[in-house]
């Protein structure tokens, strides 16, 4: 089994899953799919979604994250969603310096703070590069918040699928 093969780890391709997958001989691992299973493993009830236009507003993740029963959505405004583009381009040109403080912002903007623990997808390779400590960790809380990292997720689920 193989990663869905896409650009640089991004969740984007996935949009086109069932496409990519047609024809091929060996099992792939779609992202939306371990990524939702490990959300609901860690028992998140609710996540937003951060990443890019296509995959914030994919209905397609969301139906991953639904079958797990996790109901996931995409920030509110588009001002925030504009914000986590912005901020996505500013770390793919390794603008790091007050990354973390800008995601953070943007999490608090885009989650119901009264709940216990709000869960944050970073599902673009380079958003969990605002936090140093996430970049080999599946999961990682900040001030409060859980951050999940889908590409080290999906990393992972393709080395289980190798050992086992």
């Amino acid at each position: 089994m193989i990663p869905c093969a896409n650009s640089g780890g991004r969740s984007t391709p996935h949009h086109r899953y069932e496409r990519i997958v047609r024809g091929v001989g060996i099992p792939v691992i779609d992202m939306f799919e371990v990524v939702a299973k490990e959300s609901a493993r860690i028992g998140a009830r609710e996540v937003v979604i951060l990443g890019t236009a296509l995959t914030m507003g994919s209905q397609r993740f969301r139906g991953a994250f639904a079958k797990h029963g996790v109901q996931a959505a995409e920030p509110d405004d588009e001002a925030t969603r504009s914000m986590t583009i912005q901020l996505i381009g500013d770390l793919q040109r390794g603008k790091l310096e007050g990354a973390a403080e800008r995601l953070q912002a943007i999490a608090e903007t885009s989650t119901d703070q009264s709940r216990e623990r709000p869960v944050v997808c970073l599902a673009c390779t380079e958003l969990p590069l605002a936090f140093r400590e996430l970049k080999a960790m599946p999961e990682l809380e900040v001030d409060g918040f859980l951050y999940i990292n889908t590409t080290v997720v999906h990393a992972d689920a393709a080395f289980d699928f190798a050992v086992e």
